[in-house]
């Protein structure tokens, strides 16, 4: 019996070696499993992504006492964070009720009004903000406020009030003719409520050389109307930052490794190349989280792994972080996942 023991011996070194020569699975980074978002390398932008998280963890007393401090004077920047929270809670008629009652106690003051109305025009609430300047009309007979409401009526489908609206705004301030008639085009044909793509940069110059220098409520008029705007403009005291193309993509791109993590196990587990491509979209909402990722078009010619592929994709996309979008509104994203088998 002993002379076999050698062999033996020397059986199970082979089979060892065997073994830890087997490809093992790829190891994950460190973010993969985390439930926790990966950093993006931008202080700029990780000041605004804590600052959301930070929003959301606030309570109900938290929020009363920020309200309170909030409206006490030079405290903008405190309301700004009340605004958002309540906000991106999905609670806009408190935000909406608070900017109106400083609006309606400062009725003269244009920063407070255009607070007011920039929130419902941003949020794409149309006919709140033609209600608000009906009652603004009532106090304020301004040239900028039937600009105001004309442009919400149109949106929330009432075309001949609209214009009356518009016409009233001319007949109390003439502006050069076409300005008026590019006004009158715009308003007509932007006249969809929801999110517009920009006007074009010559309508947009043109307006803002003629109203640009008018005031606060001119400015918000053609930002809303023109969906562009001048980076030097103020108009109301709130900060509505939002999130920009370049932005997305950088919060987006902080999961690298765990996206091709995903692609990694996924030809380990069919020992076969994977080259293809996923295509998802989602929306940001208004404290910059994930709402419903999905699919919308994914070619991996068939591969056996595509389907797990796709949802590890998608699990990775639920933990990002973005910052508060502009007025708390929900905002689409989109980003195309390709690999390369090798």
């Amino acid at each position: 019996m002993r002379p076999r023991l050698p062999l033996l011996l020397c059986l199970a070194c082979l089979a060892a070696f065997a073994v830890s020569c087997k490809k093992k699975a790829p190891a994950p980074p460190p973010e993969f499993d985390s439930p926790q978002r990966a950093m993006t390398g931008s202080t700029a932008l990780e000041n605004r992504i804590s600052e959301a998280e930070r929003l959301e963890r606030l309570t109900e007393e938290d929020l009363v006492t920020l309200r309170e401090e909030g409206l006490k004077v030079g405290q903008t920047n405190l309301l700004s964070q009340y605004i958002a929270a309540r906000t991106g809670r999905g609670e806009l008629q408190e935000s909406i009720d608070t900017l109106m009652e400083i609006a309606w106690f400062k009725l003269s003051n244009d920063v407070a009004v255009a607070d007011l109305l920039d929130l419902t025009m941003g949020q794409l609430k149309w006919s709140a903000c033609a209600q608000i300047a009906t009652k603004l009309v009532e106090r304020r007979t301004e040239p900028s406020i039937f600009l105001i409401r004309g442009l919400c009526l149109r949106r929330s489908g009432d075309a001949v009030n609209a214009m009356e609206n518009v016409e009233a705004s001319f007949a109390k301030e003439p502006l050069n003719r076409e300005v008026e008639d590019m006004i009158r085009r715009l308003v007509d044909e932007r006249a969809a409520g929801n999110q517009l793509l920009p006007a074009d940069e010559m309508d947009y110059r043109l307006l803002r050389d003629e109203l640009g220098s008018k005031g606060p409520i001119h400015r918000l008029f053609v930002r809303h109307l023109t969906e562009r705007s001048d980076p030097g403009w103020t108009m109301g005291s709130l900060d509505w930052y939002g999130v920009d193309p370049q932005e997305q993509r950088t919060v987006i791109l902080s999961r690298s490794r765990s996206y091709r993590h995903c692609h990694s196990l996924a030809q380990y587990a069919s020992k076969a190349e994977l080259s293809g491509s996923t295509t998802a979209v989602w929306m940001i909402d208004g404290l910059g989280r994930v709402v419903n990722p999905k699919v919308t078009e994914s070619a991996w010619s068939g591969h056996e792994q595509e389907e797990w592929l796709n949802a590890c994709f998608l699990d990775q996309l639920g933990k990002l972080r973005f910052p508060i979008p502009k007025y708390g509104r929900y905002m689409p994203a989109r980003h195309k996942f390709s690999f390369s088998g090798r």
